[in-house]
């Protein structure tokens, strides 16, 4: 396409009809129009065909057979998820990244990117395998010619997690638990009893999740975005009722509350519950309650779909693998105690005699 002035003063632009293919010729008073009509029908400008980060991982999921979780998981990297309580978009970590062309990305997205998995307060091993994801992608995108080159193949970011308390055994939960206040004890019941993660699902529990008809409790998760229901003990429920009576009375609405406070304050749990961890003697971190009661529960022969329901658990398959060794044990004893070829075995003994 060419643009130029003729004699008379007028502005000719030469442009090829897409339809027909052949070459035509506009005319226009001022230079000004020329120019916008020339640029608005470039036939041969080059389209923009380099790959963005969003498209590649579309692309890499909709070509690989991924289960449900997987897929989830690499949306959400990109493209962040609109809760479904109140509609509230909650950005993905690499959401910054995803419009931008896959070879224009450095080291510093790299750095950007597992900072931004950090501040969430992910752990080690979480953000080592979200950079992976995203690492896959961009090798697999340069194997299939997408893109010339993997800008991230020579970087490597580990993440080394923090030494962490140990989970404890249930004597250390004992005397922890024995030296702690009363309401920070109720607390501890509340958490055991419905099987809660310290933290916002027991701060913010409500009287009004309880179903006093059914003995049920409905707690949000707000880890996974989704409802629980639990069936805690008949005697966690009368110490419940007893409470909501008093708390209903008083205008309390959540639960469990501090010493001086309407709400449970966690960072002064937290702070309350390693003074007296320290006192004692021993280590163990609250999260600990929900990992004792699955276990017991498991060791004691309690069906294991039943304690994933209880946990709150996508399935029980992953409960099963979070709690393999117990699993396991509590397996060997079944099969040893209910197994009629041990029967059969005493009474062939007997006949021989």
């Amino acid at each position: 396409m060419s643009v130029s002035q003729r004699n008379d003063g007028r502005w000719i632009v030469k442009y090829k009809d897409i339809v027909s293919g052949k070459w035509r010729q506009a005319a226009f008073q001022t230079e000004e129009d020329a120019r916008r009509f020339d640029d608005e029908n470039q036939y041969d400008r080059q389209k923009e065909t380099r790959l963005t980060l969003g498209a590649a991982v579309v692309d890499y999921v909709r070509t690989h057979d991924l289960c449900d979780r997987r897929k989830q998981i690499y949306s959400f990297l990109v493209n962040g998820y609109d809760r479904k309580r109140d509609g509230k978009h909650t950005e993905g970590p690499a959401e910054f990244l995803a419009d931008k062309f896959c070879t224009e990305l450095n080291r510093r997205d790299l750095e950007n990117f597992k900072f931004r998995l950090l501040e969430r307060g992910q752990k080690g091993i979480t953000v080592n395998e979200n950079i992976s994801c995203l690492k896959s992608v961009l090798s697999w995108a340069e194997s299939e010619d997408l893109i010339p080159f993997d800008p991230w193949r020579k970087y490597r970011v580990k993440v080394k997690d923090k030494v962490r308390h140990k989970n404890g055994s249930f004597r250390d939960f004992q005397a922890v638990y024995t030296t702690l206040p009363d309401y920070m004890q109720w607390a501890c019941r509340t958490c055991m009893a419905l099987c809660l993660r310290p933290g916002k699902e027991l701060v913010n529990l409500e009287w009004s999740a309880f179903d006093w008809d059914t003995r049920s409790v409905k707690v949000y998760m707000s880890k996974v975005d989704r409802d629980k229901t639990v069936y805690p003990p008949e005697s966690y429920l009368t110490e419940a009722w007893e409470r909501y009576q008093t708390d209903k009375a008083v205008g309390r609405k959540y639960v469990c509350h501090g010493k001086s406070t309407a709400q449970l304050n966690y960072p002064s749990f937290k702070r309350r519950w390693r003074e007296v961890c320290v006192k004692v003697g021993v280590k163990i971190a609250p999260y600990a309650m929900r990992h004792l009661v699955a276990s017991m529960a498991l060791a004691a022969g309690a069906d294991l779909p039943g304690v994933s329901k209880q946990l709150g658990h996508a399935n029980a398959g992953i409960t099963a693998s979070v709690y393999a060794s117990v699993v396991a044990a509590a397996q060997q004893r079944r099969a040893a105690q209910a197994n009629p070829l041990v029967q059969l075995g005493a009474g062939s003994k007997q006949e021989n005699k």
